[in-house]
């Protein structure tokens, strides 16, 4: 067993208890704000929404390295962009 084995299976271990801690975490977080707005929906839009935003930067930061904006959104017809309005 190499060193870079040696030292990957602990970190991945960590890696998975702290990754299992964020299910808890969430609800905690959605229920403290849920009694701070009063209103389960409205809970549900600002951490459904907030967590949409913050995925949207990942995934446009991780397929833009190479490419520009423009030409990474001129690849779907306006369509999509509307989802289901309509």
């Amino acid at each position: 067993m190499n060193s870079k084995q040696r030292y990957m299976v602990p970190l991945l271990f960590i890696g998975t208890v702290l990754a299992g801690m964020l299910s808890p975490m969430q609800s905690a977080v959605n229920g403290q704000l849920g009694k701070e707005l009063a209103d389960g929906n409205a809970c549900a839009v600002v951490s459904f929404g907030s967590g949409l935003v913050v995925m949207f930067i990942i995934i446009l930061s991780e397929r833009l390295q190479d490419n520009n904006l423009l030409q990474f959104l001129r690849k779907f017809a306006l369509i999509i962009y509307l989802g289901g309005v309509g």
